[in-house]
Parts: C-alpha cells; sequence; structure tokens
C-alpha cells in the first residue's frame, strides 16, 4: 500500500522542487486534472482552478502527511515540505479571503467550504487557527456603542434600576445564541472556535 501511494504522491511531491512559489497551487490542480495523471478526476470540475476547495485541500493535507518527519520520502523531503508549507500558507490567504466574502453575504455554505478547507491544511496549534480567530474577533456583539446607556442603570434619587442592564444582557444573550449557532454549523467541531 505504502508503495503505492508514494508512486502516487512523488510526482506531485517533486512539482513542488521545480515551481515557483506563487504558481504551486495552479500545479498542483492541473496535475488533479490532467487526463495523464494516475490521480486525474474521472469527472473534472470545469472551475477555474480545475478543483474544489476541499480536494485541493485535502491534496495538501495529503502531501503534508508524505512530506512530514514521520515519513521522510525523498531525500529532499525537507525543502519540499518548506516549498509545500508555503503553498499551503498562500492557500489558507485565500481561503480567509473567501470565507470573509461568503460571511458578508451570509452565504453559510461558502464560509463552511472555506472553513472546512483551512482546517484540513491547518497545521498548527487549534487556539491560534486564524480562520476561527478572525471569525470570533469581528462579532462585535460587546463592541456596539451608542445603543446602551450605563447611566441608566441609575435613577435620578441615586438607586438602582435593573431593566435597562435586564435589555443589554438579553441582547448580549440573543447575538451569543445566533453567532454561536452558525458558528456550529460552520466550523469543524474538532476547530473548537467557541470555546
Amino acid at each position: 500500500t505504502y508503495i503505492r501511494v508514494h508512486n502516487l504522491l512523488k510526482p506531485l511531491a517533486l512539482a513542488l522542487g521545480s515551481t515557483a512559489p506563487h504558481l504551486i497551487l495552479s500545479t498542483l490542480s492541473t496535475f488533479f486534472v490532467s487526463p495523464h495523471s494516475p490521480l486525474a478526476s474521472p469527472t473534472p470540475q470545469n472551475q477555474t482552478d480545475g478543483l474544489p476547495l476541499r480536494t485541493r485541500a485535502k491534496a495538501l493535507h495529503l502531501l503534508a502527511l508524505f512530506l512530514s518527519p514521520a515519513v521522510q520520502p525523498l531525500r529532499s523531503w525537507s525543502t519540499l515540505r518548506q516549498a509545500l508549507q508555503t503553498a499551503m500558507d498562500r492557500f489558507d490567504a485565500g481561503l480567509l479571503a473567501a470565507f470573509d466574502s461568503a460571511d458578508g453575504r451570509g452565504d453559510e455554505e461558502g464560509m463552511r467550504e472555506a472553513a472546512e478547507s483551512s482546517w484540513e491544511v491547518w497545521t498548527g496549534n487549534p487556539t491560534e487557527w486564524e480562520m476561527g480567530k478572525m471569525w470570533a474577533e469581528k462579532r462585535e456583539i460587546f463592541y456596539v456603542q451608542g445603543q446602551w446607556d450605563p447611566l441608566a442603570n441609575f435613577t435620578t434619587d441615586g438607586t438602582l434600576d435593573f431593566d435597562p442592564m435586564d435589555e443589554f444582557m438579553g441582547s448580549v444573550l440573543k447575538a451569543i445564541q445566533e453567532h454561536g449557532l452558525r458558528a456550529v454549523r460552520v466550523f469543524p467541531p474538532a476547530a473548537q472556535v467557541l470555546v
């Protein structure tokens, strides 16, 4: 089984060393849709980049596993892995932009595809996953200015009135529920975006 996988992934890995970093993603996509490639899709997608985001993410992930210190499949594996990491970083940057665009349109399917693809290529600590952090930081639940007046909790005679605070807390809880439900629908559970 390993020999078969090695023979399938070796041409992809070697392409990393002979391709400029900004062209690696295009080269890999071309490899998958080329009729001469052993990894060619039986029904190529009619997309600009050749493959769906999830498929490209899985290909990059497989290459990362292949070019790992545990496997060391080729003499130049370390150099090839650095080129692959550069390509993965570029891919993830594109996914961040795609996710942000989908989020702006309220397109949860687009958000989910970008998030799952980004998670697939993420090799770091889950708490440092850029897409999850970016999304969480964009939630403006606690940053809304002007809508709530903290002084409204005090009456003219100096006593406390908790009705304004109750209204504020109700609004915060509603926003947390809304954003939390979206996070559950969009992000892979292992990413622990809500934690």
